[in-house]
């Protein structure tokens, strides 16, 4: 009886500060909403407020972000109309309103609603909020601020994980739910796993693992712009370092090197790349060569790349067998695909593993293999449109902000590269407020370099007529 009043006090205590998140949306300036979005992907991700529709963290923040700005609308209609963000928005709604049309399981307001709010309010749209609430570059500073005490606090609860072998955080906050055979004992399913993995305070290790990769590569930025003391930046690599290794996930650890990799290739000249390069195989070689434990994590990364590995997990052979079982399924609905929520109800998944139609499916763990599935070749070419769009912008933009076009190519690098090997889980909301920073602070780089260009050519002119 004592240790259910105390998980019933611990649940209330996390709902009741969403609940203060929510509020301060009302009160503070754009800056700190900002990071109140992005602490939230770090810290509240299995958070829900069970007395409302739509409780979980995600919803309730976007929508109070909405609220508290829904005074401002048609200025920041007109801030977004004349950006890259119009077309991206645009066609994130058209594709919206044809899977609404085509899904046989969406056939009524309340549906598309809710496909709304999934697909476009906390999902897509969240790149405007970021986009919308940086007026100038130093903004930045809170959000690093309060993302770092964010990554402390995550990693607390990842040490106390691993210790006791036991994610209380996600334990209570599922505590009384119905949960199906792939959601099973909650914060308790890796603690007698033959690979234990660390959740922290997300009911997916993967996800603890992706948000520790997004927060280096973010971190790094913030260090290089002096928005980071050096001291701290040691801290938040210990932490996502740990993270990334802790959560078990060899697809983290991959996603992780080709992030770093991406960034120093675009946020660096030649020289310190080559440095950077050089230092890190040779530190490389020595660490491998001479501690047992990385030598068993460097074997790990490649046994995805091993059809005939022993280890248990995603491999290159499964990825194969699943896209095969995919286009079985859509060979007469290749255009526009089965239609939203076809793998979770009509094969089965919704209800476990055990009741899935077809075996060959798997966790169904690719992102372009489940828009192919449930949205047909059109759905694959409005989601390659949208990223493919945004990273050629930034690298059109390069000579502009070489630093925050190279974070954003490495966030959005990062992010299709987790998402097509195990899935989209809970990785959009953080890769699309951060890929949003970047935009902003790219787009009023790019107003300051046309002033500056204007007032030379101007001051260029005026010394010419002089003479």
């Amino acid at each position: 009886l004592v240790g259910s009043e105390m998980c019933i006090r611990d649940r209330i205590l996390a709902q009741l500060a969403l609940i203060v998140l929510c509020l301060l949306m009302f009160r503070v300036e754009r800056k700190y909403k900002l990071a109140i979005l992005l602490l939230s992907a770090i810290c509240f991700n299995s958070v829900r407020i069970y007395a409302i529709p739509f409780g979980l963290s995600i919803y309730v923040l976007c929508f109070s972000f909405i609220l508290s700005e829904f005074s401002r609308l048609k200025k920041d209609i007109k801030e977004v109309k004349n950006t890259i963000l119009r077309p991206l928005m645009y066609s994130v709604i058209l594709a919206t309103v044809i899977l609404a049309i085509h899904s046989p399981h969406y056939d009524n307001l309340t549906q598309y609603i809710r496909l709304a709010i999934n697909e476009c309010i906390a999902k897509y749209f969240v790149l405007c909020y970021a986009f919308l609430s940086i007026r100038k570059e130093d903004d930045l500073r809170p959000v690093f601020r309060i993302s770092y005490y964010g990554l402390l606090v995550l990693t607390l609860f990842a040490l106390f994980n691993h210790v006791t072998k036991s994610a209380f955080f996600i334990n209570e906050m599922y505590r009384g739910m119905a949960l199906t055979d792939v959601m099973q004992d909650a914060g308790n399913n890796y603690t007698y796993s033959e690979r234990f993995r660390v959740q922290a305070m997300f009911f997916n290790p993967f996800d603890y693992g992706y948000i520790c990769i997004l927060l280096l590569l973010f971190t790094w930025y913030g260090y290089i712009k002096s928005f980071i003391s050096k001291k701290r930046f040691y801290m938040i690599i210990g932490c996502c370092l740990y993270g990334i290794i802790a959560c078990g996930c060899r697809t983290n650890m991959l996603c992780c090197l080709i992030g770093v990799f991406v960034y120093v290739l675009f946020a660096f000249d030649l020289k310190k790349r080559t440095k950077y390069f050089a230092v890190c195989s040779l530190l490389g070689i020595i660490l491998f060569s001479s501690i047992p434990f990385l030598q068993e994590k460097a074997n790990e990364i490649l046994s995805i790349f091993d059809t005939n590995s022993s280890m248990s997990g995603s491999s290159i052979g499964m990825r194969v067998l699943q896209y095969t079982a995919v286009m079985n399924h859509v060979r007469d609905h290749f255009l526009l695909g089965r239609g939203l929520d076809y793998f979770l109800i009509d094969m089965g998944w919704r209800e476990g593993k055990q009741y899935l139609v077809d075996q060959d499916l798997f966790g169904l763990e690719g992102v372009l293999m489940n828009y192919l599935l449930e949205r047909g070749f059109l759905g694959v070419c409005f989601y390659l449109f949208f990223y493919v769009y945004v990273l050629y912008f930034f690298y059109k933009h390069k000579s502009v902000d070489k630093n925050i076009s190279a974070l954003g190519i490495s966030i959005l690098v990062t992010y299709l590269a987790f998402a097509n090997m195990t899935g989209e889980l809970n990785s959009v909301f953080p890769t699309l407020l951060i890929t949003g920073i970047c935009l902003k602070v790219l787009y009023m780089n790019i107003i300051c370099k046309k002033i500056r260009n204007k007032h030379e050519t101007v001051s260029y002119t005026h010394l010419r007529a002089h003479e």
